[in-house]
């Protein structure tokens, strides 16, 4: 009876040693202790930006200073206010709908470490309309930090899913040639150096294929509206680069975006198996 005992608590210790290992191995760690100084851009109770005086006023006297709103500016305003909703979807509305299709306009590039590639479109019913099409192993990633971007404060235009769009190009060896450079179908060559290295059947990015007519239907992308105001930042990259990622870290928020970031840093879990729905 004893060893019987002893053995069920052995296995419910080493039963709890297993979660909290796996629990250990899943933890988004952030580093908290950096030296970057804090954010400049704080604005009290009243509305009126705080100095770094006031700012270190208040820390001495241990005042969460997270809870203070940054200053509104060109990425970010009040969400009490603004109040977007989480999907535009009257911008999505004005976007070719997937029955309509998509031609072809160009290769944009491809970023493997996000798994994602991007080629420039038009509406196959107005082709003065350019837009960029977006596809790969982020693509839910996107959509959901896209909603939760707009939902604290941090504007976006909608991106539209895609289940499946057909699209359509100019010719058989330019069709070819983005299959190539978007997954180094054939290896990667001089031409290609950046691409997915991902078969694009096997994993169902792509069906479809008519030589004869020079298309194919693209499954598990989102299109998204050109706007040179409203800068892209629901694919987790920002505006900032090595010359300027200081100037940014000052302010709050721009630091803040690690939030959606790391809530929405699904990836793969979600596109595993197939882009197309079963």
């Amino acid at each position: 009876m004893k060893t019987q005992t002893f053995l069920k608590c052995l296995s419910g210790l080493l039963l709890f040693v297993g979660i909290s290992l796996n629990a250990q191995e899943s933890v988004v760690r952030i580093p908290l202790n950096t030296l970057t100084k804090p954010a400049f851009d704080l604005v009290g109770p009243d509305g009126q930006r705080l100095s770094v005086g006031q700012l270190k006023t208040h820390f001495d006297r241990t005042l969460d200073l997270s809870t203070f709103n940054p200053i509104e500016n060109k990425f970010w305003q009040n969400p009490q206010a603004a109040n977007y909703p989480a999907v535009d979807n009257l911008l999505i509305g004005q976007m070719p709908s997937p029955e309509v299709g998509l031609i072809y306009n160009g290769f944009v590039g491809v970023v493997r470490e996000l798994g994602m590639y991007a080629i420039s479109v038009k509406s196959a019913s107005n082709p003065t309309q350019t837009y960029r099409l977006k596809s790969g192993l982020q693509v839910h990633s996107s959509l959901l930090k896209a909603a939760l971007l707009r939902k604290i404060g941090v504007y976006q235009e909608s991106p539209r899913y895609y289940q499946s769009v057909k699209v359509k190009f100019n010719s058989l060896a330019e069709m070819n040639d983005f299959i190539k450079q978007a997954f180094c179908v054939g290896g990667p060559d001089e031409v290609a150096i950046a691409c997915l290295s991902i078969d694009p059947d096997d994993r169902g990015f792509i069906s479809h294929k008519n030589d004869a007519d020079f298309s194919l239907v693209l499954h598990g992308s989102y299109l998204e509206k050109l706007n040179p105001e409203v800068p892209n930042l629901f694919d987790g990259l920002t505006p900032s680069n090595d010359n300027t990622l200081q100037v940014y870290a000052q302010s709050r928020a721009y630091r803040a975006l690690v939030a959606p970031y790391v809530i929405a840093d699904v990836g793969e879990s979600v596109n595993r198996f197939s882009a197309q729905s079963v």
